[in-house]
C-alpha cells in the first residue's frame, strides 16, 4: 500500500524493500515495469474482483552470502501494524513451488 502519496510508488517499494529485507535502495534505484508496459493505473490481480490495481517495479542488486544469510527466516513488519512477516529467500527457479500468488510469479 502507498502510505504516503509524495513517495509515490518507487518511493514507497524502496522503503518496504528496507524495512523488510534490510536492503537500501533509492526511489531511482527503481525501474517502473508497469509504467513500461504503458499500464498507467497498474495491473489489475482479479479483474471485476476487486478495485486495486498492483504497479511492479525492478531493481538489481549484488549482496554478499552473509548479507542473503542474514535475510532468510527474518521476521519482519510493524506488528503495531498488524504485519506479521516472514522473509525467505528461494530461488528464483523454484518460487512456483512455494507460492501461488501471481506477484511472485512476475
Amino acid at each position: 500500500m502507498i502510505d504516503n502519496e509524495s513517495d509515490g510508488l518507487a518511493g514507497t517499494a524502496a522503503r518496504e524493500m528496507e524495512e523488510e529485507c534490510g536492503l537500501r535502495l533509492r526511489a531511482s534505484e527503481l525501474t517502473d515495469l508497469t509504467g513500461l508496459a504503458g499500464m498507467m493505473n497498474g495491473i489489475a490481480p482479479s479483474p471485476g474482483g476487486c478495485d486495486e490495481y498492483l504497479g511492479y517495479l525492478y531493481a538489481e542488486r549484488s549482496v554478499s552470502k552473509t548479507e542473503l544469510d542474514n535475510m532468510k527466516d527474518r521476521l519482519t513488519g510493524l506488528r503495531d501494524e498488524g504485519e506479521y512477516i516472514t522473509l525467505r529467500v528461494v530461488p528464483l527457479k523454484d518460487i512456483w513451488r512455494i507460492s501461488a500468488d501471481n506477484k511472485a510469479m512476475w
